[in-house]
């Protein structure tokens, strides 16, 4: 079984709880003036009269009452506009959400809403549908605002938590993933909390896929070490238990500084001191510098360094660029990159490449990591839009690392 990383138990939980932080507050309707003229029948326009003088005279239950007369003396879809703007209004003065939501309704329901009004309206009903739990409504609703206001990003935003609601976290995750573009189209990113919302509900519904493309656009606006952190333990949380994988995340995360507390340098080290032990007396080493470590206290960790100093004279000797085969150069691509001698280990890389054997995408990430690393920006860039597969988000990873270098 795996274990998700407490680090992301927590993020999903303190996200879970930003759920207000993307529901706007229901609008008012200010557009009812200019729906087109109305002609009642007799029976709702008295009804109508008098609910509205009562409601003058602040005599609400008066007003309420013939509201509802007014209501059940429908004919006609200019009857069900104005009956509708008259529970609209005496929603709003009783603090009635669900009179509101029925109001605004019927005014839609009539066909009398002016085109250039209908986005506003559709708004109003689906935030009220949402206030009143009624998601499906709220979900028809905010789909034909959106149709209408493409541009308005809190749409977006709402409907994701209605698509939640209804359980359907694929479809919220990709709401949160259209507001983020379109906000980085204009000019203005989604709030740090949309993309955390809807990090949590992927999470929540094992999206591994939208988290990840939606993780991306995180860092890309957001580019913070911790938020680095937390993108990539979440990514190997959601991701079948893969050691080979896991390494490679890791080192994402080391080269974007995003490695915290002794689990995580504990954690690299153990997985690299037996194969690359450089690497791990490198990642050991940057811990006690961090403050992360303390080796009088960890005595796994001190013996562990021991074991990995003890090995890499020899492990550097080893090394030469000749190799048989495509899989024993990838190995000593490796274990060059291991060291920092990237030129070295993309050479090898190629050569692995060029012999065959081997997974073409893991080589190609590892290269363009060690181009990156070397300051090959372009040609990382290059190289890594030729991963496909599993590896493919990581190199999606690695390019906004490239682009937008973490920070803070």
């Amino acid at each position: 079984m795996k274990i998700l990383h407490s680090t992301s138990i927590a993020l999903a939980l303190a996200l879970g709880a930003a759920t207000a932080s993307v529901v706007i507050a229901p609008a008012a309707i200010a557009a009812k003036s200019k729906a087109p003229s109305i002609k009642m029948s007799d029976s709702v326009r008295n009804a109508i009269i008098a609910a509205q003088t009562a409601q003058k005279a602040n005599d609400l239950a008066t007003a309420q009452a013939k509201t509802d007369e007014a209501k059940a003396a429908i004919q006609t879809d200019d009857d069900r506009y104005v009956v509708g703007s008259q529970q609209y209004d005496i929603g709003k003065a009783t603090s009635n959400q669900k009179l509101q939501a029925e109001g605004v309704g019927n005014m839609l329901q009539s066909g009398k809403v002016p085109p250039e009004s209908q986005g506003q309206f559709y708004t109003a009903y689906g935030q009220l549908s949402y206030a009143n739990n009624d998601y499906v409504n709220a979900e028809n609703a905010l789909q034909q605002a959106i149709q209408r206001s493409p541009a308005d990003t809190q749409l977006y935003a709402l409907l994701a938590e209605t698509k939640f609601k209804l359980n359907k976290p694929a479809e919220a995750v990709g709401l949160i993933q259209q507001a983020a573009e379109k906000g980085d189209a204009a000019g203005k990113p989604i709030p740090k909390d949309w993309y955390g919302r809807g990090i949590a509900i992927g999470m929540q519904g094992k999206q591994a896929a939208p988290v990840a493309k939606l993780s991306i656009s995180w860092l890309k606006d957001y580019p913070e070490r911790t938020n680095w952190r937390d993108a990539l333990v979440i990514y190997r949380d959601l991701h079948p238990a893969d050691p080979d994988l896991n390494l490679d995340i890791m080192r994402l995360q080391r080269a974007a500084g995003a490695l915290k507390g002794e689990r995580d340098y504990a954690e690299y080290a153990e997985a690299t001191y037996l194969k690359f032990p450089g690497e791990a007396k490198g990642v050991i080493d940057e811990g006690v510098t961090a403050g992360a470590i303390n080796l009088v206290q960890s005595r796994s960790l001190k013996e562990l360094s021991g074991i990995a100093s003890g090995k890499v004279a020899a492990d550097k000797a080893s090394l030469k660029k000749s190799a048989p085969n495509g899989r024993t150069a990838l190995g000593i691509a490796d274990a060059y990159a291991s060291y920092g001698d990237y030129a070295s280990a993309i050479e090898m890389y190629d050569k692995a490449i060029s012999l065959g054997g081997v997974d073409a995408s893991t080589a190609n990430l590892r290269k363009g990591a060690a181009l990156a690393r070397s300051g090959q920006k372009d040609a990382a860039k290059q190289v890594l839009a030729q991963v496909t597969g599993p590896r493919a988000d990581l190199a999606q990873f690695w390019t906004v690392f490239i682009d937008h270098p973490p920070a803070g």
